[in-house]
């Protein structure tokens, strides 16, 4: 193919291709430009609560494990 033919051949594909995906709106309209979170101080409060709750369960299994061997 020439140069010029493998222009065309890339315009139809990629007008096809685009053809195909819907729309959708960039981070910056969705105000997360500048790499923003969404929700973040309530993200953060969710993990560390999931993270005391596990650390709670671990400390209560030592506790129960430790009642079982009798000490």
């Amino acid at each position: 193919m020439m140069t010029k033919e493998k222009e065309v051949e890339y315009a139809r594909w990629a007008q096809e291709i685009f053809t195909r995906i819907p729309e959708q709106p960039t981070f910056e309209q969705l105000g997360m430009g500048d790499n923003h979170v969404f929700l973040a101080k309530e993200q953060k409060k969710k993990l560390l609560g999931e993270e005391n709750e596990i650390s709670k369960k671990q400390r209560l299994d030592n506790d129960d494990s430790l009642k079982l061997r009798g000490r």
